[in-house]
């Protein structure tokens, strides 16, 4: 309950959520929530309610070589006649494990789709999302990586835009011992924009990064990374370049402290205006395991405190005011029961 210019609003909501094991691999849900809102004092305004509810289930099946699942869920909000229906489904296939070469390969594909649309506007509004995924695994030795691509094609029904996103990337680790690790990143982004009059745009956007993990001892944990991503479009030819460190200490089984730090660079053009930005940031965390301190009356709850302390500033040549700095301060008390 709470009072606002003279006006008092109550909401309540009751929910019922409902599981069915139709057997082993085929599950059922279904979900219903209702709500109710009034308004007292000052001006009288109606009573106004909402209602929601889900409908979905997975089933699962194991073949030869590999797992099938699919998944679908339907809801529904209204509130005053009008409201939203959105549907999801998915099927994701997962392989299993192979060896190729001395090289083992763990393969997956996913396919989606998502369907919104509006009801009770005066407007025809919605969008259809279809997704298109495949990621592999792979390992030799001390070697690990991966590769995967990701092919989204969303459609608005309000705006007649079309967009494509394309995206491609691999990455691959080496473990030069318990201690040091390497890594290093490649990807690849296509962004299309398509309108039945203003005809088709696209972004490019490549992209690199290189890790470097390191723990000298079981108590200090290090690492830095080096990014760089050139964006290039009809309005922007830019490069941003990122540099990061950070490094954790347990001296207590109760106590971690940690520190990171990040700059950035932004050069290039962007709408016929020169881009120069650099951006910065620093900040130290602590936490500590307070254990069954805050409430010793419910067995088996845990609690723990922390507190995060950093600095943030930023250097833009383009704009009227250039310069800008912070200070950022957070306490959280956190209790598990």
């Amino acid at each position: 309950l709470f009072t606002l210019a003279r006006r008092s609003v109550l909401d309540s909501k009751v929910g019922l959520t409902v599981g069915l094991a139709m057997t082993p691999s085929l599950k059922l849900r279904g979900s219903l929530t209702l709500g109710d809102r009034w308004a007292f004092g000052g001006q009288h305004l109606p009573r106004d309610s909402d209602l929601g509810y889900t409908l979905g289930g997975d089933w699962q099946y194991a073949f030869g070589f590999g797992q099938l699942t699919t998944t679908y869920t339907q809801t529904t909000r209204l509130r005053a006649g009008r409201g939203s229906f959105d549907e999801n489904a998915s099927v994701n296939l997962r392989f299993s494990d192979l060896t190729l070469a001395w090289i083992k390969l763990s393969p997956t594909l996913a396919l989606s789709g998502r369907r919104a649309t509006s009801i009770g506007g005066t407007t025809p509004s919605g969008t259809l999302t279809l997704t298109a995924e495949g990621r592999t695994l792979f390992s030799y030795e001390t070697l690990s990586g991966s590769l995967s691509t990701r092919h989204t094609l969303s459609s608005d029904v309000r705006s007649l835009r079309d967009s494509l996103k394309q995206e491609f990337s691999g990455s691959l680790a080496w473990a030069l011992s318990p201690q040091l690790q390497p890594r290093f990143e490649l990807g690849l982004t296509l962004d299309t924009l398509t309108h039945p009059t203003l005809g088709s745009k696209q972004t490019v956007r490549p992209r690199a990064r290189l890790s470097l993990d390191w723990a000298p001892t079981t108590m200090w944990k290090t690492g830095v990374d080096l990014f760089w991503q050139m964006t290039l479009s009809e309005r922007e030819r830019t490069n941003t370049f990122e540099l990061g460190g950070r490094a954790s200490w347990d001296p207590l089984d109760e106590l971690s402290l940690s520190f990171d730090a990040r700059a950035s660079l932004d050069l290039g053009l962007r709408d016929q205006r020169s881009v120069n930005a650099a951006t910065w940031e620093m900040s130290v965390q602590g936490e500590y395991d307070l254990g069954t301190l805050c409430a010793p009356a419910l067995d088996g709850s845990e609690c723990s405190v922390s507190a995060s302390l950093g600095y943030s500033g930023r250097l833009d040549q383009s704009i009227a005011i250039p310069f800008g700095q912070g200070i950022f301060m957070q306490a959280q008390l956190g209790l598990n029961f």
